[in-house]
Parts: C-alpha cells; sequence; structure tokens
C-alpha cells in the first residue's frame, strides 16, 4: 500500500514446509502503477528489488520454516541541494556514516609514551598518504600532496605536544584539543579556500586519534558500480579514496564550491548536490536516486516516466 505514491510498508508473512516458489507484484494502490526498484527483504536482509519494467519479484526459499517478506520504507520525494558539478547521475544509493569517536578525559603520568603514541600515529597517516600518493594522478594527487604538507607542518604537530608536556592529558586527547585550537584559526581566515582547509585539518584529527585508539576505518576504495554516494560529509582523503568509475553521483548535506570534494567532482565529471538537510535520513540504502548536477535536484525513487526521462 502507498499513499500517495508517497510511503509504504508492506509484510507477507508467509509459513512453508519444504520449499517454495514465490511471485508478487508491488503497485501503488492508488494509480495501479507497477513500483520499480523497490527492495525485497527476508529475515532482515535484502535478496532483491522489484523489476524495472512491471514491478515484479521472484524468490525461491527452501529448508525453512516461517519466513517473512517485507517490502519496508518505500518513500518517492523530489529533495533540493545546491549543484557544484554538473551532469546527470543515476544509480542506487550507498549511505556513508563516518564513525564516532568517544574520547576520554586521562591525565597521563608517562609523558614519553603518550608523545611516542602521537608520533607513531603521525607516522602511520603520513604512510597512508604516501602509499595513496603512488596510487592516484592529475588533481587528486595534487590535493593529496597539499593535504600531506599541512599534515607535516611542524606548527600542527607542536601544538598537540605542547598540550602532552604541560597539560599532562593522553595522546588522543591532547590531539582533540591541539587540532581544534588550529582548526578555529583556519575559520577566521577571510579567504574561502584557505578556511576550506580547516575541513582538512578535522580530518587529519581524526585519522591520527583513530591510530593512537586503534580504530579501523571504513573502506571507500571498492563500492560497486552505479553508486550515487549519500553522506553528511565526505573529506579529502575520503574522496582521493574513492573509484570513481562507480561512482554515477555525490550527495552532502556540508559541502560548498570550493571544498576538495567538489573540485575532485568536478575534474570527474561526476553529477553532484551538497547543502540537503538531513540527507542520510532522507535517502535509504539501495534506494534508486536520480541527480540533475545542473539544478541541484535530486529525485529519490523516481516514477517510471522520471527514470526513463534521466
Amino acid at each position: 500500500h502507498s499513499h500517495q505514491l508517497m510511503k509504504s510498508i508492506l509484510f507477507f508473512f508467509i509459513t512453508i514446509s519444504l520449499t517454495a516458489q514465490i511471485r508478487g507484484v508491488v503497485k501503488d494502490s492508488i494509480s495501479g502503477e507497477p513500483i520499480p526498484f523497490v527492495n525485497i527483504w527476508v529475515e532482515n536482509e535484502t535478496v532483491g528489488t522489484t523489476s524495472e519494467a512491471d514491478g515484479t519479484f521472484f524468490l525461491e526459499a527452501s529448508k525453512q520454516k516461517n519466513i517473512v517478506i517485507s517490502v519496508l520504507g518505500y518513500e518517492r520525494k523530489t529533495l533540493k541541494g545546491t549543484a557544484i558539478s554538473d551532469g546527470i547521475g543515476l544509480g542506487k544509493a550507498i549511505i556513508f556514516k563516518s564513525q564516532k569517536i568517544k574520547l576520554e578525559k586521562n591525565k597521563i603520568k608517562d609523558v614519553t609514551l603518550e608523545k611516542e603514541k602521537f608520533y607513531k600515529a603521525i607516522k602511520e597517516v603520513e604512510k597512508e598518504i604516501e602509499d595513496l600518493l603512488k596510487k592516484i594522478s592529475g588533481t587528486e594527487k595534487e590535493i593529496m600532496q597539499a593535504y600531506l604538507l599541512i599534515l607535516q607542518d611542524p606548527n600542527l604537530i607542536q601544538k598537540t605536544i605542547e598540550i602532552i608536556e604541560k597539560e599532562k592529558w593522553d595522546a588522543a586527547y591532547a590531539t582533540e584539543i591541539g587540532f581544534n585550537e588550529i582548526i578555529k584559526e583556519f575559520e577566521k581566515v577571510d579567504d574561502t579556500y584557505i578556511s576550506e582547509r580547516s575541513k582538512d585539518i578535522e580530518d587529519m584529527k581524526k585519522k591520527i586519534i583513530a591510530k593512537i585508539i586503534g580504530k579501523e576505518e571504513i573502506n571507500l576504495s571498492k563500492l560497486p558500480s552505479n553508486t550515487i554516494l549519500v553522506a553528511k560529509e565526505l573529506s579529502t582523503s575520503d574522496i582521493a579514496k574513492l573509484d570513481f568509475k562507480n561512482i554515477e553521483g555525490i550527495i552532502t548535506e556540508v559541502g560548498g564550491m570550493n571544498s576538495h570534494m567538489a573540485i575532485m567532482a568536478r575534474t570527474h565529471e561526476i553529477p553532484s548536490s551538497v547543502g540537503v538537510n538531513k540527507i542520510t535520513q532522507n535517502i535509504k540504502q539501495n534506494d534508486v536516486v536520480a541527480i540533475n548536477g545542473k539544478t541541484g535536484e535530486i529525485f529519490v525513487n523516481p516514477s517510471k516516466k522520471e527514470y526513463k526521462n534521466f
């Protein structure tokens, strides 16, 4: 069931003894129009989508006593963002949510040990960037070379060292404080490009803290083909890891024309829209999404007619 092509939640409860072949179709209850690309779930796992042509699906289940098939959370909507890279993008949404790190504030006795942790983390992040530089070229390489230069700036490192030595905070929390002070200084600069680099320093801070506390990063280098990447924000290093051959579009809540994300998107002619409020709540994993990179319009689960137009 759907209400004026806006929302539907549909459950099929089926009990089988040995083997069952299940065929079905999802249609809008008002217009009667078949709804393509709706995700079909069995026991909390996506097992397929309704067909583009007629909204049908087919499942085969065996050796299970009870199964639940559910069509969850279908919603058709149009969103509006700020266009930052021209073109038309059409694909399936992959939602990227950066990991949140909750830090504890710990006073320390062994200053030398904490300084060693910090230096080790810096070196590990530097090596990751250096290894990445060997795999990329052109605009990405130039941007990441500039990123590396900022990371290697002695002033950036010294601020955290001073906090460890004088205030006796542990390496992770000292990094949080030290880098935040520098971020604030960058944000004050009356130059859009320079102030935008505060985002890079924020990204470096998160990487260093993750190394110190031993938290693994999410790998963005192996996304499936025809991906529309949806995120609250994408850092410079996140973008540099992407395989752009598999990216049909990028949508973020945070970003601007001068961000490194915007520069790379335009370089690779990836349609992109930014400034979309609560984007990771408005678009669900595997939703079919179309982007108009000229107007900033975003069509979530477009109708068959809209899909053909795109």
